[in-house]
């Protein structure tokens, strides 16, 4: 009398057939997958909340270095019009 639960789902498991035991093998990997799927989620959400951080911190340190490419820039192009001697090129030409 105390194995009733498991005789039952031994009997079960033969009347079912090879495919009632794969659908219920695949049920419950289903089942369990579908109760991890919000800790995977937040896993995740954070994970990607991090990347967000990272990424605007890059863009912001991008940007610093491009305004100072851009002033430097500028710089040289008005210390170049400054400049009364002209640049040659490889051959010797002035351009």
């Amino acid at each position: 009398m105390p194995h009733k639960p498991l005789d039952d789902l031994v009997r079960m498991m033969s009347e079912l057939g090879i495919i009632g035991i794969v659908v219920m093998i695949f049920a419950l990997i289903l089942a369990v997958l579908w109760i991890l799927l919000p800790f995977v989620v937040c896993a995740v959400q954070s994970s990607t909340l991090s990347c967000r951080r990272e990424l605007r911190a890059l863009n912001s340190k991008l940007d610093q270095i491009l305004r100072t490419i851009e002033v430097q820039s500028k710089a040289a192009q008005e210390v170049s019009h400054l400049d009364g001697t002209h640049s040659t090129t490889a051959n010797g030409q002035v351009p």
